[in-house]
């Protein structure tokens, strides 16, 4: 029988304790459950209609690069300026500049779910069944699985989103 040494033994104990604690926290993350917070307070403002609360979750310099791109877009095509002249409620393509650009995402987003009701369907009554999170640092991609019961059957659908963290908070990337 082999004898080893009272004090490699313990040594080798306080390893596998500091091994284990590690991936404990590995595991545990608690910045996954805040990115897992985060996304499911924007579904939870998409499911209920709060565009305004749901523009509020999207990263500031994103929403400005959204706002730049439909400004472009309204230059070139007059149908998408005329909807967002109504929806935004200004008179004339000079009132775009004074709309905050909080306004464009949600003037989009309610564009879309519009154009595109399956998107909506599953928003608002598909269940989410599953999240992965993969963190590093201060950015993280959240994966969310979800079920949607449809006459035929149930759909499986995946939605992939970019979230920062910016002073103690996480947003979502567009």
């Amino acid at each position: 029988m082999l004898s080893i040494p009272k004090r490699v033994l313990l040594a080798l104990v306080a390893v596998l304790a500091a091994v284990s604690v590690l991936l404990a926290w590995v595991v545990k993350d608690p910045a996954r459950q805040e990115v897992r917070a985060a996304f499911f307070g924007y579904l939870g403002d998409l499911r209920q209609g709060l565009n305004p609360s749901a523009s509020r979750r999207i990263l500031p310099a994103d929403l400005g690069l959204l706002k730049q791109g439909a400004l472009d877009r309204a230059g070139s095509d007059p149908v998408f300026r005329g909807e967002a002249m109504e929806f935004l409620g200004i008179g004339d393509a000079a009132g775009f500049t004074a709309v905050p650009k909080e306004r464009f995402f949600e003037f989009l987003l309610d564009r879309t779910m519009k154009m595109h009701p399956r998107v909506r369907d599953v928003l608002s009554e598909g269940k989410v069944v599953g999240t992965g999170v993969k963190r590093t640092g201060s950015d993280a991609d959240l994966t969310a699985s979800f079920v949607l019961q449809v006459p035929e059957g149930p759909r499986h659908f995946t939605m992939r989103i970019r979230l920062t963290k910016v002073d103690d908070a996480w947003f979502l990337r567009l």
